[in-house]
């Protein structure tokens, strides 16, 4: 009907907007984003079409900049529109910009202390900050009223454990559902977190009808078969001859360590454990290495690909290289003597961080394939885990990633050291002791009182960390066993 209007009446930019709101349910993203730009142009004073480029720009693509920017010129177009203000506050939000997002939804309430977006928005800011008595009154507040919010929901699911309430929050996430027609990104995020809630009430096969519902909605994107031809050309690039052959940074900086594994493997746990060291600085899950990996791409002589394209680095790139990485260490940490990089991917780059620091130390996080695996079906990722919405497939990618481990370790110098996960929590004190010689550091007892250490960890693991080592996830696969065949054989596969 919108198409007919506008064949008729093409000056219309508000047909446009309800064109592209109805494509960006149907999930016809790219025509969505056309149309808001049609109706900017036609009336670049209107405001919905700059937050429907907004929430484009986020939920679809991760682009928080531009999200940012065009709900920034929707606000600045229509002032009084609350709506626009709380879409800024969960850009922030996922960002992990905690004040200022904080400061946004403040700023609604005060127009609007009945808001239910910022009342939702600020449960799940102080969720993250680990007050969860502070989040259950925001959440009380909706409750009390009958009003289910989906941000809400998810900020109780994540909490509720703590409070022994999990079977209240199980209800209200199955309420939230029924009350909103959600985009597909958040009604996956309200299934994990669901499903999170029935696993603590030992609900497990309910759990898992959620945690698949969860990633049912983003199924499909991964190629097997393409990540196995990259991890085969990765070893062929990185053999021995070729590292013979390839230069390395003359700039020895031990600063920088390390932390490798797939996610879900403990790469959180050690890295806290290391953080609450006086000279360490828990840097988190930095970009730093990939976004080195797209100057290379862009600057390198050849038309090859990565990583192909290495082999045109000459020593001086990379000791420029280097020096921009710790640089960007720098203006994170001046003064830690240690700055950890828990990127679990990083495994990819190991070849690429032998040749810009050969001296740094690398830790690698080994848990139960089985466990490590479950866990990543269990998770809530957004982006750059393709792999992670089908079982076989993070059995094919696991085992990829195996194969990747077993050629670095018979092909770096560097020192290199492996963390298994259920020693780490069966007796930390020993795996603790290795960590820290291995990482020139000198023992001190707070490394063991980890939990107590006060630093923003916004990963999957954020809430883990805030507590004493616990052994309840060693063989959690248990719980899910008869699922998991088709993991079972995406591990066996490979392909």
């Amino acid at each position: 009907n919108y198409e007919l209007v506008l064949k008729l009446k093409p000056e219309l930019a508000e047909t446009y907007c309800a064109l592209a709101d109805v494509q960006c349910h149907l999930g016809s993203t790219s025509e969505a984003k056309q149309n808001y730009e049609k109706a900017i142009v036609l009336k670049p004073e209107l405001a919905v079409p700059h937050a429907g480029l907004a929430s484009l720009a986020w939920t679809i693509d991760q682009q928080s900049e531009q999200a940012i920017k065009h709900i920034n010129r929707a606000i600045e177009l229509e002032p009084e529109n609350l709506s626009y203000r709380c879409i800024l506050g969960n850009v922030l939000l996922n960002i992990h910009s905690i004040e200022e997002s904080m400061a946004c939804f403040h700023k609604v309430l005060q127009a609007n202390p009945e808001n239910i977006q910022a009342i939702g928005g600020i449960a799940q800011l102080y969720c993250l900050q680990g007050d969860y008595e502070k989040s259950m009154e925001q959440i009380d507040l909706l409750r009390n009223k009958k009003v289910y919010a989906v941000a809400a929901a998810i900020a109780f699911t994540k909490i509720c454990k703590h409070l022994n309430n999990c079977e209240d929050a199980v209800e209200y996430a199955k309420k939230s559902l029924e009350c909103e027609q959600l985009d597909k990104r958040t009604k996956a995020s309200v299934y994990m977190h669901l499903a999170k809630a029935l696993d603590s009430l030992g609900n497990y096969d309910e759990a898992w009808t959620y945690f698949c519902k969860g990633n049912k909605q983003f199924e499909g994107l991964y190629d097997a078969v393409a990540h196995r031809l990259s991890t085969e050309n990765m070893m062929k690039v990185y053999s021995h001859a070729g590292m013979m052959a390839m230069p390395k940074s003359t700039i020895n900086s031990k600063r920088p360590i390390f932390i490798v594994g797939m996610p879900r493997s403990g790469t959180s746990l050690v890295e806290q454990i290391l953080a609450a060291h006086p000279d360490v600085y828990g840097g988190g899950e930095l970009s730093y290495l990939s976004d080195l990996r797209g100057v290379i791409m862009q600057q390198a002589d050849s038309a090859e690909n990565w990583p192909d394209c290495v082999r045109e680095l000459k020593q001086d790139d990379l000791n420029r290289l280097a020096s921009v990485y710790l640089e960007r260490l720098n203006d994170i940490s001046e003064s830690a003597v240690r700055v950890t990089d828990k990127m679990p991917h990083n495994f990819f780059e190991l070849g690429l961080i032998q040749m810009l620091f050969p001296q740094a130390q690398i830790i690698h996080c080994n848990r139960d394939p089985l466990d490590t695996c479950v866990s990543i079906f269990t998770q809530n990722f957004y982006d750059g885990h393709d792999y992670a919405r089908s079982l076989y497939h993070i059995g094919v990618h696991y085992h990829q990633y195996l194969k990747l481990m077993s050629h670095w370790r018979s092909h770096l110098s560097m020192p290199f050291l492996d963390v298994q996960y259920e020693e780490l929590v069966n007796d930390p004190e020993i795996v603790v002791r290795k960590m820290l010689k291995h990482c020139n550091l000198e023992w001190y007892d707070g490394c063991m009182d980890f939990h107590k250490v006060k630093r923003q960890v916004y990963t999957a693991s954020f809430d883990q960390v805030r507590q004493p080592i616990y052994k309840k996830s060693v063989q959690r696969w248990r719980n899910y066993e008869k699922h998991l065949d088709e993991l079972k054989a995406g591990l066996e596969r490979g392909f």
